[in-house]
C-alpha cells in the first residue's frame, strides 16, 4: 500500500521530494512529535500532500500505512 500510494513523493521509504526536511525517518518523525499511527493519519493530507479521501484509501488502509511507516522507517 505504501508503494502504491506514498512512494512517488516518499522515495526509498523515507524521502520527501516536496519538503526534504520532512522525511519519514524515525528521528525526523519524533522531532515533529509523530510517534503514533494517528499522528500520521490526522496529518494526512497536510497542505503539501496529495489529497487522499476515503474513496481512494479507506481509513483502515491509511492506518495500516501509518503503522508501516512507524515500524519500518
Amino acid at each position: 500500500m505504501f508503494q502504491n500510494n506514498c512512494a512517488t513523493c516518499h522515495p526509498d521509504g523515507g524521502g520527501n521530494i516536496v519538503k526534504p526536511e520532512f522525511i519519514l525517518r524515525s528521528k525526523s518523525l519524533k522531532a515533529h512529535n509523530i510517534t503514533e499511527p494517528m499522528d500520521i493519519v490526522k496529518r494526512n493530507p497536510n497542505p503539501n500532500m496529495t489529497r487522499f479521501d476515503e474513496t481512494m484509501i479507506p481509513d483502515k488502509e491509511v492506518t495500516e500505512i501509518a503503522e508501516y511507516v512507524l515500524k519500518n522507517f
